[in-house]
């Protein structure tokens, strides 16, 4: 018993070694990448975001999309720009991304190559690391794996909180997060492509999965999300701000037989 006793102490020390060892870590890697996230970025600017969703994918709008002053992509979004690039253009000056890496379904795998191949211009993960455990534990886990190399920006606490609020009680996914966030900021203009909540489906370069198999992962109970909740906080916010939304016509449409039901 006295050498068991020894023993479980030495793994209680090492561990606390361990943890204060990988919190250093973490801290010096921060301080190496974390850029602060600036409204102005967006602020007065015309912004057009794309998402993962069909509809972003099935014209010719590469060369409006890139008339835009700011252009941003969403998770695995930029993958897709070789092969539809004539649909989504090329450029890309923010990436919102939630660094979820867990390996299932959801997953948006961290790219950092990739994203220096496309000059990405700004990371941003959509989360707070400072007040948020989602935002602590996946941050941390992006710092882990660059090494502190590749620099981005989380968002700012007040946005946050304006997202929980909004949203209670779910989690947005990265699509809604984004929108509310730059509105936030107060662009002149966004325009929205590829994202309808899950009223169609997912481009499958994008995201596999059928309409149906993503309503059934919502469904579960353990699910954060809820797309039906999204839509609905969209379209009041839509309709406050409807000089500065322009969406693709799947949305709009999407829109217009809701509001005219």
């Amino acid at each position: 018993m006295f050498l068991v006793r020894i023993k479980n102490k030495l793994n209680a020390l090492y561990n606390s070694l361990i943890t204060k060892i990988e919190t250093f870590r973490v801290r010096n890697y921060k301080k190496k990448a974390k850029i602060a996230f600036n409204e102005d970025w967006f602020k007065g600017k015309r912004v057009a975001i794309i998402g993962g969703a069909d509809s972003a994918y099935k014209e010719h709008l590469g060369e409006f999309i890139e008339s835009y002053d700011i252009v941003v992509r969403l998770n695995n979004g930029v993958r897709l720009i070789d092969k539809y690039k004539e649909c989504i253009g090329t450029r890309t000056d923010f990436l919102f991304h939630s660094f979820y890496v867990e390996n299932d379904s959801g997953k948006s795998p961290i790219e950092t190559e990739l994203w220096r191949k496309h000059n990405v211009g700004h990371l941003i993960f959509p989360h707070n690391m400072e007040s948020e455990g989602y935002g602590r534990r996946y941050g941390n886990k992006f710092l882990e794996s660059t090494k502190g190399n590749y620099p981005f920006s989380d968002c700012p606490e007040d946005i946050c909180k304006m997202m929980r609020d909004v949203f209670f009680p779910i989690s947005p996914t990265t699509g809604a997060k984004a929108i509310f966030a730059i509105m936030d900021c107060a662009p002149k203009e966004l325009y929205i492509t590829g994202i309808t909540f899950f009223k169609t489906a997912h481009n499958q370069d994008y995201r596999s999965g059928s309409l149906d198999y993503w309503k059934d992962q919502f469904h579960q109970t353990n699910s954060f999300h809820n797309p039906e909740k999204e839509y609905s906080c969209f379209k009041e916010l839509y309709l406050k701000h409807k000089s500065v939304f322009k969406l693709d016509s799947t949305l709009q449409a999407i829109i217009d037989q809701d509001l005219s039901s």
